[in-house]
C-alpha cells in the first residue's frame, strides 16, 4: 500500500521520536518549490554516462569538477559564503535542493548535522555506479564550500538499498 514510503503511523512515529530525541537542537522540512527538475538531473546523469563511456574513470574524475563547479557557482549566485557554518549549509543547500524540486530535511544536533534526501537527484545512475561514489560526488562540494576540512560525512541509509530516504550526517572531525 506505501510503496517506497512510510505510512502515515510511520510518519507520526518518526516525527514524535525526532522531537523526543534530546540532541536535536532544530528540524528543517524542505518542501520542493518546484516539481523534480527531471531536465537538470538527466543532463547531469547523461554527462556521466557519456564522460565514463569514453574517458573510463578520467570521465568520472570530470564529471565531479562539473558537479563541484556547478554547486560553487549556484551557492555564489545565491549570496553563500565559502566556510560560514552549518545554519548557512542548512539554509542555502536547502533552498537549492527546493528548487530543482528535492523534497529533503536537516536537523541539528549538538554534534553537526543529519541531512535527508525522500527523492533520488539521480536515479538513471543506479546500476551504473556504486551510490558511495555518487554521494561523494555532489556531498564532497557542499561539505567544502560551507563547513571546510574539520567537518566528515558518512551516509547511514540510502535509496538505492531500499531505504526510505537517502541520510548523511556531517559531524566535526576530533
Amino acid at each position: 500500500m506505501y510503496k517506497n514510503q512510510p505510512s502515515p503511523l510511520e510518519k507520526i512515529n518518526r516525527h514524535r521520536v525526532k522531537l523526543c530525541r534530546p540532541s536535536v537542537l532544530s528540524m528543517e522540512k524542505i518542501e520542493p518549490i518546484a516539481p523534480y527538475n527531471i531536465a537538470f538531473f538527466r543532463l547531469y546523469e547523461a554527462f556521466y554516462k557519456v564522460l565514463t563511456k569514453e574517458l573510463g574513470p578520467q570521465g568520472f574524475v570530470i564529471w565531479k569538477k562539473v558537479l563541484r563547479d556547478g554547486l560553487f557557482a549556484a551557492y555564489d549566485a545565491a549570496g553563500a559564503k565559502k566556510m560560514s557554518g552549518a545554519d548557512e549549509f542548512i539554509k542555502f543547500v536547502g533552498s537549492r535542493d527546493a528548487g530543482v524540486g528535492l523534497k529533503v530535511d536537516f536537523e541539528k544536533t549538538a554534534d553537526g548535522v543529519i541531512y535527508r534526501f525522500y527523492t533520488d537527484p539521480f536515479p538513471g545512475l543506479k546500476g551504473l555506479a556504486a551510490w558511495s561514489d555518487i554521494v561523494e560526488s555532489y556531498l564532497a562540494p557542499k561539505t567544502d564550500y560551507f563547513l571546510g576540512p574539520d567537518w566528515s560525512f558518512r551516509t547511514t541509509k540510502h535509496l538505492w538499498d531500499g531505504a526510505d530516504c537517502t541520510e548523511h550526517v556531517f559531524v566535526r572531525k576530533m
